[in-house]
């Protein structure tokens, strides 16, 4: 497995490391690692963690994980600078980041926001639903009326598109 650090500032993380230690803590109570990021702040660095289970994630569910995650980081001294750790789900209109997140996310509508317009439509945000999953590439149904290939390559991000009924 190879490791990748994230240089912040003067100083480098271990972000296999980190992801290691945080997969340990979420499978021990029953939750799966959504997605993980660091994020280098003004006066604060954020470490966000993205927990996920069946059934949706609580308020209790979150807590848990974030006390055992603070002081396992604080023993194992794996981010040498201060930072604020939040533990939380994805929420209803999560962001798509891996390929699973689009499989699980198949007869559902996304917003999609593209790096440049695509070029069928013209467009670099639309709204659509996933209709296909591959490992390159996902086909996004667009207004009921064609299916068009967009590849993960050309995502700036994907979330899901919640409606209040």
């Amino acid at each position: 497995m190879p490791t990748f650090l994230l240089l912040i500032g003067k100083m480098n993380i271990n972000l296999s490391k980190i992801e290691e230690l945080v997969r340990e803590v979420v499978e021990e109570y029953g939750v799966e690692l959504y997605h993980m990021e660091f994020i280098e702040g003004g006066r604060n660095n954020f470490l966000r963690i993205y927990i996920d289970k069946n059934g949706g994630i609580s308020v209790k569910d979150c807590e848990r994980v974030s006390k055992e995650l603070s002081v396992l980081l604080d023993v194992e001294d794996v981010i040498p600078f201060s930072y604020v750790l939040e533990v939380s789900s994805p929420g209803v209109e999560r962001r798509l980041y891996t390929v699973e997140h689009y499989r699980k996310s198949l007869g559902k509508e996304v917003d999609i926001k593209l790096k440049l317009k695509h070029k069928e439509i013209g467009l670099k945000r639309f709204l659509g639903i996933i209709r296909d999953v591959d490992e390159k590439k996902f086909k996004v149904e667009i207004k009921g009326e064609r299916v068009i290939d967009v590849p993960y390559e050309d995502v700036e991000f994907v979330k899901i598109k919640f409606r209040f009924r």
